[in-house]
């Protein structure tokens, strides 16, 4: 017992220098803390004499006012996509399945009815294509000839259908027969024809590019009606009777 007390009384003196010195170093803490405490009146009484403190104050209103104006501005652009999320989701329901039926139109008549049909998988943003025969395909599974026709179909049949809604806007092509075959690109040239004819609707001004002159004596035979000009050395000019046998930077 002796000995348990003589352990007992180390231990407590031993948590007891622990304690005291835990004190002290609070104690040098508590007055570095102080200092601070009175340098930084001394600075802000300082900032109140010179004007300084004044001075952020007046930018802390000003930020607090830009705060409360970016924040509206904030809600009204969340409030514009959420009303366009919606105008979204409603024109894919209501008016997509006419783009839809549009397009295999005019996908069919580019590709002399290789491919019979066009549509899209229930509750779900995908494609896909019908040949005359066997099972429907996905849009990654055709040529890359076949695709671009695909996805000019869709963008044809949209154009249509926004003609038919509002004013007709000008479409302008960039070279979009090049990877064609002689076949579709003809077939396709008379649908521009046709396009800009208001043959499927209101009238469309179409502006078509292209640096090849086989394109452009296509689009001539195709639409021997239609204006063409020549871009030469930043010229444009009325092409002729042979422009486009010409050696054409685009037309």
């Amino acid at each position: 017992m002796a000995s348990f007390r003589e352990e007992a009384r180390e231990e407590e003196e031993q948590a007891c220098a622990g304690q005291q010195d835990l004190l002290e170093g609070l104690r040098q803490e508590e007055d570095a803390l102080a200092e601070e405490v009175a340098a930084l009146g001394v600075r802000v009484e300082a900032m109140r004499q010179d004007g300084t403190l004044a001075d952020l104050l007046q930018q802390e209103a000003n930020q607090r006012e830009e705060l409360q104006r970016q924040a509206r501005a904030w809600c009204r652009l969340r409030l514009a996509h959420a009303l366009l999320h919606r105008a979204k989701l409603a024109f894919e329901k209501e008016r997509q399945p006419r783009v839809i039926r549009r397009a295999a139109a005019i996908f069919r008549d580019i590709t002399a009815g290789a491919w019979q049909d066009v549509g899209a998988v229930v509750g779900d943003s995908s494609l896909r294509v019908m040949p005359p025969q066997g099972e429907p395909v996905s849009p990654e599974q055709l040529s890359r000839g076949t695709q671009e026709q695909l996805y000019l179909a869709l963008r044809l049949a949209y154009i249509q259908d926004h003609a038919t809604q509002a004013s007709p806007l000008p479409v302008i092509m960039d070279d979009v027969l090049v990877d064609f075959d002689p076949g579709r690109a003809r077939r396709t040239a008379r649908i521009l024809g046709d396009l800009s004819q208001g043959r499927y609707g209101p009238r469309q001004q179409i502006l078509f590019f292209t640096c090849h002159p086989h394109t452009a004596a296509l689009l001539r035979k195709v639409q021997p009606s239609a204006p063409f000009f020549l871009l030469d050395k930043g010229q444009i000019r009325p092409a002729g009777p042979e422009g486009a046998k010409e050696e054409i930077e685009c037309i």
